[in-house]
């Protein structure tokens, strides 16, 4: 193969040979050398590494002062090339025949491969940047005007801003794949091009991922509240909603350890960690699974075992039905609380045997050593074993059940947990006491049937006692009729309780709901106070009198009988 002589004038057919050097020259070094530096570059930054974007900007800048100097030498030999042609009137023509005589087309072949790989890569660039500059924001604003995406433009947003390294990141591993194959690196340079590369997708990707999922999971939350609403799933999606946060990082966890697999596959060296990272998502999925069965059993237990159904309509109740169903449903409570734990214990030791069987690790011969374990810790820990069985008593014999107001030795309060082994109250200042079940004696319950709201007023012996007793009455028939729900009866007057040293203790007695002595005894107080004020009935408190000048003059009666 020879180049063609394009001019008969010695001058013009060298600058042409000269040319065609020089574009060859120039190409190879812009597109190889700077080329290949700003590919590395645009890798780089995608992957958000700063080391490796620091390298990356380092290279490039490099690349293209090492290419400014090759083109600028080359230009400059190229002049000078073509002046000393002149001058000497030498014709390269000869020169390039005998350098492209060699050339057929079998070794033409990869040269034009060559090329025609650097003119589709030009293309697909070119597509990419229109890709990203018009057809992603097209995108990105018909999703954002969908209903079920209303509300979530910055999670739209952080995607599409994702998408476009993505895109970078996938077309830096294609040209890296092509070009190593196209140009036959080394094996071990082309594979740690592609490694580079994909390790960059991956860690790009999985980035993508996560806020896809992010995004998933809260629309999926929004139409799952949206279409249950005040149905008969509402309980269950309330149970479950709030382990949408764990859900949420778990599915970041798996998508890192999918990305760290598909990393770790490609080092030969680490190909035997691989298999442990599919065994972590198994057992983040039957962890997650569990959780959700336990919730969901929690529903149904508390459907079956508490169903208001069952204890009829509330306006046709009188208030001693209605106090035994309180009673009723209170039990039900407990026993429900009390079959929910067990449940999740039962449900718990299931998902241990599951995960020692994803582990391979079979759970049989661990269940016969716990048993004689078992055994031997059981000698030892008897204070736990009394603790169940007086827990067990407590249940049976309905000493104390949840929501009941009871006084347990120095403890007084609400109960809120019973448990088989410990039960937990809650008092007037907001503080939570564990009692051990054992430990549990004397139980006073203020919340089985009625309980009294005991008030003593404090009388003045000037007092006129009938006019008292009155006024106390009207005030305990008074109290009935404004709180109707909560006392069972007007408060009724026992009489003269007491005669102290400075005034007369009068006693009232108020049967009330369980839990409503507190209330309704500060409401009496309050009462009697301001019907006492009104009345003109003295309420006695200390006072001190000061007296002036002489001796006192005895009261008549006293100076009468002490003349006689």
């Amino acid at each position: 193969m020879h180049l063609p002589r394009i001019s008969d004038t010695l001058l013009v057919n060298n600058i042409w040979l000269v040319g065609l050097l020089l574009v060859a020259i120039l190409l190879i070094v812009w597109l190889g050398l700077a080329g290949g530096a700003g590919t590395l570059r645009w890798l780089f930054r995608a992957a958000r590494i700063d080391f490796l974007v620091r390298l990356g900007d380092r290279l490039a800048r490099l690349a293209r002062s090492i290419a400014m100097i090759v083109s600028a030498l080359s230009v400059l030999v190229a002049i000078t090339g073509l002046s000393y042609a002149v001058w000497k009137e030498v014709d390269f023509q000869p020169l390039a025949d005998r350098m492209t005589g060699s050339w057929t087309s079998e070794a033409l072949w990869p040269l034009a491969k060559i090329s025609a790989v650097l003119v589709a890569l030009a293309i697909g660039v070119s597509y990419l940047k229109k890709i990203r500059t018009r057809h992603l924001p097209q995108l990105q604003a018909r999703l954002s005007q969908v209903k079920v995406l209303d509300g979530r433009a910055e999670v739209l947003a952080q995607i599409f801003g994702e998408l476009p390294e993505i895109l970078s990141l996938i077309a830096a591993y294609a040209v890296v794949n092509l070009l190593g194959q196209t140009f036959e690196l080394p094996e071990w340079l082309l594979w740690g091009f592609v490694t580079l590369s994909l390790i960059a997708l991956v860690i790009g990707v999985t980035r993508l991922l996560v806020k896809v999922g992010r995004l998933a999971l809260e629309v999926s939350e929004g139409l799952t509240s949206s279409l249950v609403r005040e149905g008969p799933a509402r309980p269950y999606y309330d149970r479950v909603q709030p382990l949408m946060p764990l859900a949420r990082r778990m599915l970041e966890a798996v998508i890192h350890v999918a990305g760290a697999i598909v990393i770790i596959r490609r080092f030969d060296t680490l190909e035997s960690f691989a298999p442990y990272g599919s065994m972590f998502i198994e057992l983040i999925g039957v962890f997650f699974v569990t959780r959700v069965i336990i919730e969901v059993v929690g529903v149904l237990v508390f459907k079956v075992m508490v169903r208001e159904s069952e204890l009829g309509d509330p306006s046709e109740r009188s208030i001693q039905e209605e106090m035994a169903l309180e009673e009723t449903r209170a039990r039900r409570m407990t026993l429900a609380k009390l079959v929910e734990s067990l449940s999740r214990f039962v449900l718990y030791l299931v998902m241990g045997m599951v995960m020692l069987l994803v582990m391979g690790v079979d759970p049989l011969p661990l269940l016969a050593g716990a048993g004689v374990v078992g055994f031997a810790v059981g000698l030892g820990s008897q204070k736990i074993l009394e603790d169940i069985i007086c827990g067990f008593f407590m249940l049976l014999e309905d000493q104390m059940l949840i929501g009941d107001y009871v006084k347990v030795e120095d403890t007084e309060g609400v109960v809120e947990e019973l448990h088989l082994r410990v039960s937990r109250i809650r008092d007037r200042f907001g503080r939570v006491h564990t009692i051990r079940n054992s430990t549990v004696g004397n139980v006073i319950n203020y919340s089985r049937g009625w309980t009294l709201a005991v008030v003593e007023m404090s009388v003045a012996y000037e007092a006129d006692l009938p006019e008292v007793l009155r006024v106390m009455t009207d005030v305990g028939k008074a109290l009935y009729e404004r709180f109707p729900e909560q006392a069972l009866g007007p408060a009724k007057v026992m009489g003269l309780e007491a005669m102290d040293d400075s005034c007369l203790r009068i006693r009232t007695e108020t049967r009330v709901r369980p839990g409503c002595h507190y209330d309704i005894k500060r409401e009496l107080n309050r009462m009697l106070f301001d019907a006492f004020v009104a009345h003109g009935l003295e309420i006695p408190y200390p006072k001190g009198i000061e007296f002036e000048g002489g001796p006192a003059t005895p009261p008549p009666r006293v100076a009468q009988a002490a003349s006689e």
